[in-house]
């Protein structure tokens, strides 16, 4: 339970830059075991993605549906989708080393997305405008 977002989180032991032992009891509300990390509803969708090497650790690091090798040494991988803020995530992060070779219904591509990241550099929040 986390209490700044007042939600159920997971959190990366390796980022985690220090921990307090408090006094108090645990506090908020009690949450059944998880299953896993991600449970996709079928509504969700799937993006299927083809990674050059460098980035095949996506394969390792999210669960696949699918996995298979393509002629060129790319790594073709099929995932559930949760929201399409994490696929524009995840297809910045990997960049030029993935190429969405179907995405789920309704995502619009990353050109949005990557407008506002640029945009953040220029100091001014809007795309197109002077640093």
């Amino acid at each position: 339970w986390c209490h700044r977002a007042r939600d159920e989180r997971t959190f990366r032991v390796d980022r985690v830059e220090g921990a307090t032992l408090l006094d108090t009891e645990r506090t908020g509300p009690e949450i059944a075991p998880s299953t896993g990390l991600f449970v996709r509803s079928p509504e969700s969708g799937f993006v299927v993605l083809a990674l050059r090497p460098t980035v095949r650790w996506v394969g390792d690091q999210y669960p696949v549906e699918s996995r298979s090798d393509l002629p060129d040494g790319r790594l073709r991988v099929r995932l559930g989708v949760s929201e399409f803020a994490w696929l524009d995530r995840l297809v910045l992060q990997l960049g030029p080393a993935a190429e969405v070779l179907e995405a789920p219904a309704g995502w619009t591509g990353i050109v949005a997305p990557a407008e506002r990241v640029l945009a953040r550099y220029s100091g001014t929040g809007r795309p197109g405008s002077p640093s």
